[in-house]
């Protein structure tokens, strides 16, 4: 993708944190980013990039939101049109990657399934 695609695996292990890079990040690379990645790419050539909300908040654990959304990025016309998120299972032994387009919200698309150890909260170094 294009230099100001703003969402990639790099920028997913800063957000993720050290500890969940160390448990999942290869899973990440080799399962997780090759199935939405393409997805991903064809909505970003439609509709381009201003800019992107990530998951970083002051008030959260560890600065980071401990829900699903991870990032949302917006188009040249200022509008949002893609949700990147990952459900966690309440005992943090299964991910779902999924997105999430303006042409339907509630639709999950891509939906990729990591089983793994309890990973550690959203964040944690």
């Amino acid at each position: 993708m294009g230099c100001c695609f703003c969402y990639n695996k790099s920028s997913s292990k800063e957000e993720d944190g050290e500890k969940i890079v160390q448990q999942i990040g290869r899973q990440f690379d080799e399962v997780v980013w090759p199935k939405i990645e393409p997805g991903i790419k064809r909505e970003y050539e439609i509709n381009g990039y201003s800019r992107n909300v990530g998951p970083e908040s002051a008030t959260e654990a560890n600065g980071i939101r401990q829900g699903e959304h991870i990032i949302s990025l917006y188009g040249q016309n200022g509008k949002e049109y893609l949700r990147l998120d990952v459900y966690t299972s309440q005992s943090r032994n299964h991910t779902r990657w999924h997105y999430h387009t303006k042409d339907d919200w509630k639709d999950h698309k891509g939906n990729v399934d990591l089983y793994h150890n309890s990973l550690p909260k959203w964040g944690s170094e």
